[in-house]
């Protein structure tokens, strides 16, 4: 297949791949980075600049680039210069924005950031942050289900509870990356074979020990957790509110709940307030036991979940 028969679409993709093969055949950017610190009547300003010294492979993005690299006059130490203009700005300092799912799962990769400890930061890195890949979105998911965060249309929100909580546990390591670092540390000292593994298993031990005798002598003045309820429970007509893995009923006594993962597909909040207002959900990919993936629907009958195919999809699985 030929270029002319790309779509445009097609072709930006194609040109994306060539330049990003291509780059890696290029030398590499090199820039001049200087800094000034100028002072005048005992006030201290900084000035920054940069001169490119070699483009590079960024030859090939020429048309991306955001802004021109601004360089420094030639300066000497002591140098006087005059002041040609001044001018008095009124700023606002902006609060940090709230946390996206990308920009909090990237924070709880580079947890090494919040550590002021440099070599507690390299652990943390060499670890690659709090969790794993496969566990971060999960913990996320768990914090929202317990209820110390919470989503606002894209971004996350602490509710008043966690920030109680958090409180509450004061300055105690728990809630520290640095805990994080030090565990890890040791168990890579466990893998090297610097620390015994039987050894550093007692230490947990004494250390939920002795965590959970203090926890327990905490005084906690947290406002009562706010589960999310999704409606009426179809068996005892108690509420159902959203649990880390399922919508369950808030009566301890009922056993009725919707998990939130069926055979691979994902059950959202507004699939179980159909599901429990006696309406189908949306269509569903799920992975049935052969390996094979189709769509359905999902609907409550007698307390029971059920599948509904439409026509196609059954001729499909026949």
């Amino acid at each position: 297949m030929g270029r002319k028969s790309l779509t445009a679409n097609e072709l930006k993709i194609y040109h994306l791949i060539s330049k990003r093969l291509l780059s890696i055949f290029l030398p590499p950017y090199v820039i001049d980075k200087t800094t000034a610190i100028l002072e005048s009547n005992n006030h201290y300003f900084k000035a920054n600049g940069n001169m490119v010294i070699q483009k590079g492979y960024t030859i090939l993005y020429e048309s991306y680039r955001k802004k021109q690299e601004q360089p420094l006059p030639n300066l000497s130490l002591n140098m006087e210069l005059p002041i040609l203009n001044k001018n008095i700005l009124s700023k606002q300092t902006e609060p940090p924005s709230r946390y996206t799912d990308s920009t909090l799962l990237d924070a709880m990769f580079h947890a090494g950031r919040f550590v002021e400890d440099k070599e507690l930061q390299k652990i943390l890195k060499d670890a690659e942050g709090i969790g794993t890949s496969a566990t971060r979105a999960e913990i996320i998911e768990k914090l929202i289900s317990i209820g110390m965060i919470g989503r606002q249309g894209k971004t996350f929100i602490a509710t008043q509870f966690g920030i109680d909580l958090i409180v509450s546990l004061g300055e105690h390591d728990i809630v520290s990356p640095v805990l994080t670092a030090v565990w890890s540390k040791k168990l890579k000292d466990i893998v090297d074979g610097s620390l015994s593994s039987s050894l550093f298993y007692r230490e947990m031990l004494q250390y939920v020990r002795e965590m959970t005798s203090s926890f327990i002598q905490i005084n906690m003045d947290v406002e009562e957790k706010q589960q999310p309820i999704v409606g009426k429970c179809v068996k005892c007509h108690s509420s159902v509110v959203e649990g880390f893995k399922a919508y369950q009923c808030s009566n301890k006594e009922c056993k009725f709940s919707i998990s939130k993962s069926i055979m691979k597909g994902k059950i959202t909040v507004t699939d179980a307030k159909k599901l429990l207002s006696g309406k189908e959900t949306r269509d569903i990919l799920f992975t049935w036991k052969s390996g094979k993936k189709g769509k359905a629907k999902l609907k409550l009958q007698n307390g029971n979940l059920e599948f509904v195919f439409d026509k196609l999809a059954q001729n499909t699985r026949k």
